[in-house]
């Protein structure tokens, strides 16, 4: 089996989608299937399986696609709202290539709804030729596959989570070695929040509940760690509103962290939040779990797993809600012993890379078969 992944951009420094296409590829490769991957660019190539990928503008791209596409026999695009993503789809389409498509939670009512003059007319006029002749679309959770009914596409869903390596987590790095790095985090328990910089992910309410907290006499050991890359200019509202609220002194700013010092990050973490208003399916809060890290999530976060495993706290969208879950796990060490615990063992029986490839791998088979019987289409 051959199949073509296509994405906009793929930039490892980034996270996100540009973080779970390599991880498919290589867990695709593992189980026997041919993967390549075309994007308009990619960077910090690491891995071998990206040495395929092409490079270009859309033109270029456009041709490369004209002339290659009918060697795959499958072609899974990644994203909406992209010339690319559409132009690959025309062209599958044209060359009678089937294709899946995972918009990676672009298509909830929040994404929708955020910049709403440019995308509902794309969606009406040039995406949802795509999305409605999908052999398949890939939603990451239930949540997600309600939102996608709820727009009367005509193509399918299945639901196959997003996956990480558990064993990368099983023997962290020192604490010390993230502290030592950023010492003014030295003999505090951390709250940390590790993800794009962006209003999409609510930092701003991580900010407001904690200085409220301070401002109550609560959690004067503990200081809040913000580690992401800065790609939209947010970071300075973030830096003035820490300046408001007279918290300076508590909240580092780390940058986009990978490899040991994301490990260490981790390792020395008391509390994982991740207050997004929107969200497809967080790598982030899988990797929290896994290095038994408890967390706080918003609704948006589509995980209800981890308020059913007991793993951590499920909140709505509101500073206030944020500030009473921080409240009251502050100084509850079992309660965040437990739920870390807790979360290590759900991402280790259901989150796995190798069990997601190998589920999205026989998705693949059921439609080059005309069929529909692996349990990712018939999963609520």
């Amino acid at each position: 089996m051959r199949v073509l992944h296509v994405v906009p951009l793929l930039n490892l420094n980034l996270g996100g989608v540009s973080q779970v296409i390599p991880e498919l590829a290589d867990g695709l490769t593992k189980q026997g299937v041919v993967v390549e991957i075309a994007t308009m660019g990619s960077e910090n190539q690491s891995k071998d399986y990206l040495t395929n990928a092409r490079h270009g503008n859309l033109s270029s791209l456009t041709k490369w696609l004209w002339r290659n596409v009918e060697t795959f026999d499958l072609v899974h695009l990644h994203a909406v709202f992209s010339p690319s993503i559409s132009v690959a789809g025309r062209i599958a389409r044209f060359k009678k290539v089937p294709y899946v498509i995972t918009p990676h939670g672009m298509l909830d009512s929040w994404s929708l709804a955020y910049k709403s003059w440019k995308k509902t007319p794309y969606l009406k006029f040039v995406e949802r030729a795509t999305l409605d002749n999908a052999a398949g679309i890939h939603a990451l959770t239930a949540e997600e596959k309600g939102q996608i009914f709820g727009l009367d596409l005509r193509a399918p869903v299945f639901i196959i989570p997003n996956g990480i390596h558990v064993k990368e987590f099983t023997d962290l790095p020192s604490a010390e070695t993230f502290t030592d790095c950023y010492p003014a985090t030295k003999n505090k328990k951390l709250l940390l929040f590790m993800g794009r910089i962006d209003h999409k992910k609510g930092l701003d309410y991580l900010i407001s509940a904690y200085a409220k907290l301070r401002s109550e006499g609560h959690g004067a050991d503990w200081g809040v760690v913000v580690a992401g890359p800065d790609l939209v200019g947010y970071r300075a509202q973030i830096e003035n509103l820490v300046r408001t609220e007279k918290v300076e002194s508590a909240v580092t700013f780390t940058g986009m962290l990978s490899g040991e010092m994301k490990l260490a990050a981790l390792a020395a973490a008391h509390l994982f939040v991740l207050p997004s208003r929107s969200e497809g399916f967080s790598i982030a809060v899988l990797e929290a779990m896994a290095a038994k890290c408890p967390v706080i999530i918003t609704e948006a976060c589509n995980f209800p797993e981890v308020g059913k495993a007991e793993a951590g706290i499920i909140i709505k969208n509101d500073a206030d809600q944020l500030s009473s879950a921080l409240a009251g796990l502050f100084s509850n060490s079992s309660e965040l012993r437990r739920m870390g615990e807790n979360g290590c063992r759900l991402v280790n029986e259901k989150f796995t890379w190798s069990r997601s490839t190998a589920d999205l791998k026989n998705v693949y088979a059921d439609i080059l078969a005309g069929r529909q019987v692996a349990p990712a289409w018939t999963t609520s």
